[in-house]
C-alpha cells in the first residue's frame, strides 16, 4: 500500500485585537496549506492547496492565499468558503471564489457570486436562509453584511424572495430596493401562542423589508403593496 504524505505549514500571525465595545480581543490568524512560498524577502507569504485559516470564531478554506505582512491583508481564491461561528445562535457560512480579508479589522469583500447561509437557531424559531448575491462586504467579528445583487435572493424553509441588497447578520435582515416577499404557511410551535394570522401566507412588495429572525416579526416601508391569504383559500 502506498502512502502520500503532505507536509502542512503553519504560520501565527500574532496581531493586535481590535475592540469595539464590550467585544473580546480576538484571536491570532492561523493558516496552514500543503506548500508554503515566501517573496519579496518575506514579506509576502503564499499558501497553496488545501488552505485553511482560521481565528477562534471564524474558518476559511481556499486553493490559494496571499499574505501581505506589511499590510495585514490576505487574498484568497480557488473555491473559497467560510464558517462564522455566534454560540450555535445564527451560525453563519458562505461560498465564493475570491475573498479580500483585512486581518487587523476583520473586514472581508467578494468581488464575485457568492451564497450566504445563516442557521437560526433561537427559542421558537429554527430556519436555514439560503442568501445569493453577485458581490458582498461585511465584517466577520461584527457579523455585520452587506449584499448585492439586483437581486439578490433569499429563501428558506418558510419564504422566499429578492432585493437589489440585502445586509444581514444572525438576527436581521434588511432588503432594500424593488423589494418582494413570499411567506408561506407554517405551523405554530409548541406551546406558542401569539398572532394565528402571522402563520398564514401573504406576499408583499416595498422599497424597504425588515425582518427579524429572532422574533418572526416583519416591517415593510415606502411603497408597500401586498396580499394576504385567508385560511384553507383554495386560489393563492
Amino acid at each position: 500500500m502506498t502512502r502520500r504524505f503532505f507536509l502542512i505549514f503553519l504560520f501565527a500571525a500574532v496581531l493586535p485585537g481590535v475592540i469595539t465595545g464590550a467585544s473580546a480581543p480576538r484571536s491570532e490568524l492561523r493558516i496552514r496549506a500543503d506548500k508554503l512560498v515566501y517573496l519579496e524577502r518575506g514579506e509576502i507569504a503564499e499558501f497553496r492547496t488545501n488552505v485553511v485559516f482560521e481565528r477562534d470564531d471564524f474558518k476559511g478554506r481556499s486553493r490559494y492565499l496571499k499574505l501581505d505582512k506589511k499590510k495585514n491583508e490576505v487574498f484568497a481564491s480557488g473555491a473559497v468558503s467560510g464558517d462564522i461561528f455566534n454560540q450555535g445562535k445564527g451560525d453563519m457560512s458562505f461560498a465564493t471564489e475570491k475573498l479580500f480579508y483585512g486581518d487587523a479589522s476583520g473586514a472581508v469583500f467578494s468581488p464575485d457570486k457568492s451564497r450566504f447561509v445563516v442557521n437560526v437557531s433561537t427559542t421558537g424559531t429554527r430556519d436555514v436562509y439560503t442568501i445569493n448575491c453577485s458581490s458582498f462586504s461585511g465584517n466577520i467579528p461584527d457579523k455585520q453584511f452587506h449584499l448585492t445583487g439586483k437581486p439578490v435572493t433569499i429563501e428558506g424553509e418558510r419564504l422566499s424572495g429578492f432585493s437589489d441588497t440585502l445586509d444581514c447578520s444572525p438576527a436581521h435582515a434588511l432588503m432594500r430596493g424593488n423589494a418582494h416577499l413570499d411567506y408561506l404557511e407554517a405551523p405554530a410551535a409548541a406551546g406558542q401562542s401569539g398572532d394565528a394570522s402571522l402563520r398564514l401566507p401573504w406576499k408583499a412588495d416595498a422599497s424597504h423589508i425588515k425582518m427579524d429572525f429572532d422574533g418572526d416579526e416583519y416591517e415593510f416601508k415606502t411603497d408597500v403593496r401586498g396580499v394576504f391569504y385567508p385560511k384553507n383559500a383554495e386560489n393563492r
